[in-house]
């Protein structure tokens, strides 16, 4: 435990809840970690900072877009099953209720832990997915054939690749192309969709809150190392912190 001030890393995640939208939320937040050594700035965002995305939606509902449920995205066809998909899997937080109360008293004057910051390695032992839970993912996706193309610290996301085909067996959905129509100042696009939720192992459940990049309704970009979108942010959207989603 260490007592200092909040400033480079708290700044860093403050810039970041900016482009989220979150700023109210995750200011405290931002507040709990410690300021960052080089490998915590470089990080896939802030476990600390992550708590209130990643516990607003449990898995596994919530994984299938609306347009594709209500009717809207008219069906095409049947996506290619050879063409290359990209997805980050996100990890579920361990302990998000002492998570919450921590964050909740590090801000109290009253509490004995009032600015109390933790190091980014202190955080991750409280905190974070443990490295067996990573692991487990890990193994899981490299047992159905996808290729694990990044891992980050704090273990809060897996990034793996795979064609559409491979991928529509080991999550149990169907990947189909579907017609957006206009909406607003949005034109009417071709876009791409899972038909359903994905589906895991009753081991895996716990450990995954969500799986990004099945469909291209909600897209992702990269600034500086955090994945962003160019649009506006869907209020509804579900991500953990460093991936902000936006339907166009």
């Amino acid at each position: 435990m260490e007592h200092r001030n909040s400033t480079g890393f708290a700044g860093g995640t403050a810039a970041l809840a900016c482009v989220l939208g979150l700023t109210t939320v995750l200011a405290g937040t931002a507040s709990a970690q410690a300021p960052a050594q080089t490998q915590a700035e470089t990080r896939f965002g802030s476990t600390a900072a992550a708590t209130s995305l990643q516990t607003t939606q449990a898995w596994p509902s919530g994984q299938t877009q609306p347009a594709v449920l209500n009717g809207k995205a008219a069906f095409i066809r049947h996506y290619e099953p050879g063409k290359v998909l990209r997805l980050a899997i996100a990890l579920a937080l361990p302990h998000p209720e002492e998570e919450d109360q921590f964050l909740e008293e590090i801000q109290d004057k009253n509490s004995p832990v009032f600015r109390q910051f933790l190091t980014s390695e202190e955080w991750d032992e409280r905190f974070a997915p443990t490295p067996e839970a990573e692991q487990a993912i890990v193994d899981w996706a490299a047992s159905q054939g996808l290729t694990v193309t990044k891992r980050y610290p704090g273990r809060l996301v897996v990034d793996v690749e795979a064609p559409a085909g491979v991928i529509e067996k080991a999550l149990q959905v169907t990947i189909n192309t579907y017609l957006l129509p206009a909406t607003g100042r949005a034109k009417a696009r071709t876009v791409y969709a899972n038909d359903r939720d994905p589906v895991l192992p009753p081991s895996l459940r716990p450990l995954v809150h969500s799986i990004h990049g099945l469909n291209s309704i909600v897209v992702f970009g990269s600034v500086g190392g955090h994945l962003v979108k160019r649009g506006a942010m869907s209020k509804t959207a579900s991500a953990p912190i460093g991936m902000a989603m936006y339907a166009l």
